[in-house]
């Protein structure tokens, strides 16, 4: 299993590396936390609290507190939660993640995705995928870039002073950016 690293670091120092990597590195890559104050035991378990920042290949994260268990690759927490990787960007109160294996949940998210493009293959012409926002009571990731979100909006508009010029509300919607079809 990858090693936590509780060096101390202060955000914007140098020995903080930003994220880095893919998400075919998400299962190997070390793993950086800076907090106010960090307890555990490296190889089993990492509660960091007060201005978290966790970093893992091109994943991160900041919160109030964070649970990170290392056999286990999982991630809890709590608090003015911020996941941001890939250009993706969800914010809210609690998430709780298998980084490696993209699969968990965030509750009452408030949400940004990077929109795509998938280049043309043959008999196939490219396909655009536009950057998507909104709110939701839960999102489950499923896998990389797949997302599956409750009681949602969902809006291609960037917000204005007025709010956004239209938005779908769904009790349950799928969003899967690995799909090429």
């Amino acid at each position: 299993a990858p090693a936590a690293s509780a060096a101390r670091p202060r955000p914007g120092d140098a020995e903080a590396p930003p994220p880095a990597g893919s998400s075919a590195d998400r299962k190997n890559a070390t793993v950086y936390v800076v907090a106010d104050d960090i307890q555990g035991k490296t190889g089993v378990d990492v509660v960091a609290k007060g201005a978290v920042d966790l970093r893992k290949a091109d994943n991160r994260l900041l919160a109030d507190q964070v649970t990170y268990h290392e056999v286990e690759d999982q991630v809890e927490a709590e608090g003015n939660v911020r996941l941001t990787r890939e250009g993706d960007r969800i914010d809210g109160p609690r998430m709780k993640l298998k980084i490696g294996d993209s699969v968990g949940t965030f509750d009452k998210p408030s949400y940004e995705i990077a929109g795509s493009t998938t280049p043309a293959k043959p008999g196939k012409p490219a396909k655009t995928v536009p950057p998507g926002r909104g709110t939701a009571d839960r999102i489950d990731f499923d896998g990389p870039d797949r997302y599956r979100l409750t009681n949602a909006t969902y809006s291609t508009c960037v917000p204005s002073a007025s709010g956004l010029d239209w938005y779908a509300r769904v009790s349950d919607m799928s969003l899967d950016y690995q799909t090429s079809d």
